[in-house]
């Protein structure tokens, strides 16, 4: 199966009565948002502001596929540098903490 994002652009004719009903099993994350807890199944939003402290995890036993989306885009290259730690096996509190001033993050004690 691929990972990638396939957006569909459909058209609906005039009388169109729909595709047969359907049920598909999605990933679930769940949220820490200013210490919050939020649970997120399959077609559920989340937002949320620049400033506002957050965490998530994947509390099952499956991968969780979802979109993210960035504001200021600066951040998609956030998560490619942890990767490269990883890959580097050079993850710690220092480097995690180095990338993180990079990109004008900060850790956020858990009240």
């Amino acid at each position: 199966m691929s990972e990638s994002l396939n957006p569909l652009i459909a058209l609906a004719p005039l009388a169109f009565t729909g595709p047969s009903r359907s049920r598909y099993e999605y990933s679930r994350l769940e949220f820490l948002v200013e210490g919050n807890p939020v649970r997120l199944r399959g077609g559920d939003t989340l937002t949320v502001p620049i400033g506002v402290a957050h965490t998530f995890h994947n509390p099952t036993d499956a991968s969780a596929r979802f979109i993210n989306t960035f504001s200021p885009s600066k951040y998609v290259h956030y998560f490619d540098d942890i990767a490269q730690l990883v890959k580097q096996g050079n993850i710690n509190p220092q480097t995690i903490g180095e990338v993180m001033k990079k990109y004008d993050t900060e850790v956020v004690p858990i009240a």
